[in-house]
Protein backbone atom coordinates (compact mmCIF):
# COMPACT_ATOMS: atom_id res chain seq x y z
CA UNK A 1 0.00 0.00 0.00
CA UNK A 2 1.47 3.09 -1.01
CA UNK A 3 2.23 6.02 1.75
CA UNK A 4 0.04 9.16 2.49
CA UNK A 5 1.78 12.20 3.59
CA UNK A 6 0.48 14.78 5.44
CA UNK A 7 2.10 18.53 5.16
CA UNK A 8 0.67 20.07 8.32
CA UNK A 9 2.45 23.97 9.03
CA UNK A 10 2.44 24.96 12.52
CA UNK A 11 -0.35 26.53 14.20
CA UNK A 12 -0.61 30.20 15.48
CA UNK A 13 2.68 31.17 17.09
CA UNK A 14 3.07 34.47 19.40
CA UNK A 15 5.41 35.74 16.47
CA UNK A 16 2.69 35.21 14.13
CA UNK A 17 -0.28 36.87 16.03
CA UNK A 18 1.73 40.00 17.52
CA UNK A 19 3.59 39.99 14.18
CA UNK A 20 6.78 40.35 15.93
CA UNK A 21 9.32 38.54 14.44
CA UNK A 22 12.15 39.53 17.06
CA UNK A 23 10.57 36.98 19.54
CA UNK A 24 13.38 34.04 19.72
CA UNK A 25 11.53 30.52 18.86
CA UNK A 26 7.83 31.68 19.98
CA UNK A 27 5.74 29.41 21.75
CA UNK A 28 2.08 28.75 20.48
CA UNK A 29 -0.83 31.01 21.17
CA UNK A 30 -4.00 30.23 22.80
CA UNK A 31 -5.53 30.02 19.27
CA UNK A 32 -2.51 28.26 18.31
CA UNK A 33 -3.71 25.78 20.17
CA UNK A 34 -7.35 25.57 20.13
CA UNK A 35 -6.43 25.29 15.95
CA UNK A 36 -4.58 21.78 16.92
CA UNK A 37 -7.53 20.79 18.88
CA UNK A 38 -9.59 20.68 15.31
CA UNK A 39 -6.40 19.43 13.65
CA UNK A 40 -6.17 16.61 16.47
CA UNK A 41 -10.30 15.94 15.51
CA UNK A 42 -9.20 15.47 11.88
CA UNK A 43 -6.46 13.30 12.35
CA UNK A 44 -8.19 11.11 14.65
CA UNK A 45 -9.21 8.51 12.45
CA UNK A 46 -6.06 8.50 10.75
CA UNK A 47 -3.30 6.26 10.95
CA UNK A 48 0.22 7.89 11.58
CA UNK A 49 3.21 6.01 11.42
CA UNK A 50 6.04 8.76 11.31
CA UNK A 51 6.02 12.20 12.01
CA UNK A 52 8.60 14.45 11.05
CA UNK A 53 8.95 17.84 12.59
CA UNK A 54 10.99 21.49 12.43
CA UNK A 55 12.91 21.34 15.50
CA UNK A 56 10.77 24.93 16.23
CA UNK A 57 9.19 25.20 19.42
CA UNK A 58 6.07 25.93 17.69
CA UNK A 59 6.45 23.11 15.25
CA UNK A 60 6.96 20.60 17.71
CA UNK A 61 3.83 22.42 19.94
CA UNK A 62 1.53 21.47 17.29
CA UNK A 63 2.88 17.69 16.42
CA UNK A 64 2.64 16.87 19.93
CA UNK A 65 -1.22 18.72 20.25
CA UNK A 66 -2.11 17.16 17.10
CA UNK A 67 -0.67 13.70 17.42
CA UNK A 68 -0.51 13.28 21.46
CA UNK A 69 0.83 9.81 21.05
CA UNK A 70 3.74 11.11 18.77
CA UNK A 71 6.24 10.89 21.99
CA UNK A 72 9.20 9.83 20.61
CA UNK A 73 8.59 6.01 21.35
CA UNK A 74 10.12 3.95 19.20
CA UNK A 75 6.98 2.56 18.04
CA UNK A 76 5.88 5.81 17.36
CA UNK A 77 7.94 8.50 16.89
CA UNK A 78 8.51 11.92 15.64
CA UNK A 79 11.82 12.84 14.13
CA UNK A 80 13.18 15.95 14.47
CA UNK A 81 14.59 17.57 11.18
CA UNK A 82 16.60 21.12 10.82
CA UNK A 83 15.76 20.87 6.78
CA UNK A 84 12.23 21.23 7.65
CA UNK A 85 12.84 24.89 9.54
CA UNK A 86 11.09 27.83 8.66
CA UNK A 87 13.30 30.67 7.10
CA UNK A 88 12.77 34.27 7.54
CA UNK A 89 11.79 36.51 4.70
CA UNK A 90 14.48 38.13 1.65
CA UNK A 91 16.06 40.31 4.93
CA UNK A 92 17.34 37.58 6.38
CA UNK A 93 16.42 35.06 9.40
CA UNK A 94 14.88 36.87 12.58
CA UNK A 95 14.85 35.90 15.67
CA UNK A 96 11.66 34.19 15.26
CA UNK A 97 13.29 31.74 13.34
CA UNK A 98 16.08 30.70 15.39
CA UNK A 99 15.41 27.63 17.18
CA UNK A 100 16.46 26.64 20.88
CA UNK A 101 19.16 24.35 22.09
CA UNK A 102 18.37 20.58 21.64
CA UNK A 103 18.58 20.67 25.65
CA UNK A 104 16.34 23.55 26.23
CA UNK A 105 13.67 21.67 24.09
CA UNK A 106 13.59 18.49 26.00
CA UNK A 107 12.90 20.06 29.28
CA UNK A 108 10.34 21.79 27.91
Amino acid sequence: MPATIWLVRHAESVANATRNGDIHDPELTDLGRAQCVVLREKFARKHVDLTFVSPMQRAIQTALEIFPESSGRPTDPMVLLPELQERGSLSGCTPCDIGSPPDVLLEK
